[in-house]
């Protein structure tokens, strides 16, 4: 996940909710439970690390390791698991919540500079769920005065909130944020880099040439319209370099934009509309062309107003 994608203050107030799930997650590794606990706390660690480079800047560990880490605790879980419910004593291990947590920080890791909405609006359904779930507490063992007494109690077991239960519960809250937040947003690095990219490859010379000819510029008006040759003068050139390309231009009554080399429906619509899904404007506008389509450097198409 891309930090920038979180609030600062947000990720600083939750660094501290984190790491005292941490510590206690750590404080419970002399318990019978330890393995589950030490899981517990690795995903705590990540997410102390997650807010740590958003809120103070940490960036002391890449992101491929951390996405190995936690594929790696992922098998790991899945594989004791599965060993457990072979020799029948799978009672105790929450599995489930332990595989969901691993591949949640997976995904919060992976090489995605925006997540899809409907993977985050599953996550946060889940955590959702999970918070409500530790905040009421979980249920004392009721004991079994003879082995054949199976009556179900005549009151019903106590709810206890303990140092798990609100680590846990902080680490589902942690998570909820998370999902909520960086829900279908673009990070504003991302936008950047596509600029970058774009002005890059327009002043470099491509191996067809740095700048049209009038031949390239004549076939470029067979493709994208006649309209260009009157703006282009009797040079019929477009210097895709010149700042002022990157606006739309009037051409007999249509607003025309010249691309740059590289470019595309999804790159153009960012620029001009600050949305790249209004490449659909753009397309209806250029019959034929397609949003990943890459436009050659000084081919003009047509501008929605």
């Amino acid at each position: 996940m891309n930090p920038a994608l979180l609030s600062a203050n947000l990720s600083l107030a939750f660094l501290p909710v984190a790491f005292l799930a941490l510590l206690a997650h750590l404080s419970h590794l002399a318990a019978p439970n330890r393995l589950i606990h030490l899981f517990d706390a690795a995903i705590a660690a990540g997410l102390v690390y997650l807010f740590g480079s958003r809120a103070l800047g940490w960036a002391f560990m890449p992101r491929e390791a951390l996405l190995g880490l936690y594929a790696l605790i992922f098998v790991a879980v899945a594989a004791v698991s599965i060993q457990r419910k072979m020799r029948g004593a799978n009672a105790g291990f929450a599995s489930g919540s332990m595989l969901t947590q691993s591949a949640a920080m997976a995904y919060v890791f992976g090489p995605f500079d925006y997540w899809k909405p409907i993977v985050s609006g599953l996550l946060v359904i889940y955590f959702g769920l999970e918070l409500l779930r530790w905040l009421a507490g979980t249920e004392q063992a009721v004991e079994q005065r003879e082995e054949t007494d199976h009556r179900p109690p005549l009151f019903p077991p106590k709810r206890v909130r303990g140092r798990r239960e609100i680590a846990l519960a902080g680490v589902a809250a942690a998570f909820v944020y998370l999902f909520v937040t960086g829900m279908g947003r673009t990070p504003p690095s991302l936008a950047s880099q596509e600029s970058a990219d774009a002005q890059n490859t327009a002043s470099a010379p491509a191996e067809s040439g740095a700048a049209p000819s009038d031949e390239t510029a004549t076939s470029n008006d067979a493709r994208g319209g006649a309209e260009a040759n009157a703006n282009m003068g009797e040079r019929g050139s477009v210097n895709a370099s010149d700042p002022a390309a990157a606006a739309p231009q009037q051409s007999a009554g249509k607003n025309l934009y010249t691309a740059a080399a590289g470019d595309t429906l999804k790159s153009v619509a960012k620029k001009l509309y600050g949305k790249p899904e209004k490449w659909r404007a753009l397309a209806a506008a250029n019959p034929g062309l397609k949003p990943a389509t890459k436009l050659k450097a000084g081919q003009a198409i047509s501008v929605p107003k």
